[in-house]
């Protein structure tokens, strides 16, 4: 008899009953059209052009107050009817003894309909209203890292930027309604203004800027604007005027010629001269540390390999009041 059930046991072990009386094998778990791991390719990089930023969670402040609240809320209630439960058996205990008289016996029925009238009076008050949540700031996106057989990448449209109007020249003027920037009056030097958003370490932004003219015969010019734009260290910004000079040794891309500028007065030619009603974008990859530029999303090429050590933020330098920049 005990041969007989071991050996039931074991067949029982290697099957699966299925139906009535009928056996099947244990479903297998390997796929044969997948590729084995040794072929999987490694992954890698992505090259410059096809990069796409993916979409990263960012939480809902308001929701996110709100589920704490509700936490708060509950504890709060909880801790109430744990005290009111103590409270309940130390007087009914103290009530139903003779040390307590009728003076004091009417006292607390007194406390207890004073509590009872709180407690009912507690609700929500409806002439509150919420505070109005600031306009949130766009961030800058993270590159993601695929392989061969990229996964599905949702691709994501995000606000290029805002002026920061806390530091700059003081000639400059900012317009809040069209995200805009003017320089007023004359001069013979470079007025700069900076953006808001920081790029890091790991990090892919990708600024851009229409060049708007201030009278028609300005957008009559065939030649290039006299407007310089690019990047600038963010712990040096506000510190000069031609952020591609000392002190800020930043990188800009002149559109009057199409040179290139870092750290030295003459520039080195580069792409091509942009003019008005033309969107100058600014590409700046913090994986390989490349700068690039593009017109009318016609890229100009890698114009810089930027220091891996600093973060960036958007500059952008006027020379005189005939053009406005516009960050769109």
């Amino acid at each position: 008899f005990s041969r007989v059930l071991l050996t039931a046991l074991r067949i029982m072990s290697t099957n699966v009953v299925t139906g009535e009386g009928q056996t099947t094998a244990p479903e297998s778990h390997f796929d044969a059209s997948a590729p084995p791991e040794d072929d999987a390719p490694p992954p890698m990089y992505p090259s410059l052009a096809p990069m796409q930023p993916i979409v990263q969670y960012q939480p809902d402040p308001i929701a996110q107050e709100q589920k704490q609240l509700d936490m708060d809320i509950s504890v709060k209630l909880n801790a109430i009817e744990q005290a009111l439960t103590a409270q309940k058996m130390q007087l009914a205990a103290f009530s139903q003894t003779a040390v307590a008289n009728t003076e004091q016996k009417k006292d607390l029925l007194q406390q207890l309909a004073r509590l009872e009238a709180v407690i009912a009076s507690v609700q929500i008050n409806p002439n509150i209203q919420p505070k109005p949540q600031p306009k949130p700031q766009p961030q800058p996106q993270q590159l993601q890292h695929q392989a061969q057989y990229p996964s599905q990448v949702q691709v994501v449209t995000v606000v290029s930027d805002t002026w920061n109007t806390s530091f700059g020249h003081s000639s400059l003027l900012f317009n809040a309604n069209t995200n805009s920037c003017q320089r007023t009056g004359g001069g013979s030097s470079f007025s700069t203004a900076f953006g808001n958003q920081v790029v890091n370490k790991g990090q892919y932004k990708k600024w851009q800027l229409r060049v708007l003219a201030k009278s028609i015969v300005k957008a009559k010019k065939s030649t290039g604007v006299d407007v310089v734009i690019g990047i600038v260290d963010s712990k040096k910004a506000g510190k000069g005027n031609e952020f591609w000079k000392t002190p800020l040794l930043g990188y800009g891309y002149y559109g009057w010629n199409g040179k290139k500028f870092h750290s030295k007065k003459q520039g080195v030619a580069y792409g091509a001269k942009f003019n008005v009603n033309d969107v100058v974008s600014i590409e700046i990859n913090m994986h390989t540390f490349q700068l690039a530029f593009y017109v009318n999303n016609v890229s100009q090429g890698v114009a810089f390999t930027v220091d891996g050590r600093c973060s960036y933020i958007m500059a952008a330098a006027l020379n005189n009041s005939d053009f406005e920049l516009q960050i769109c």
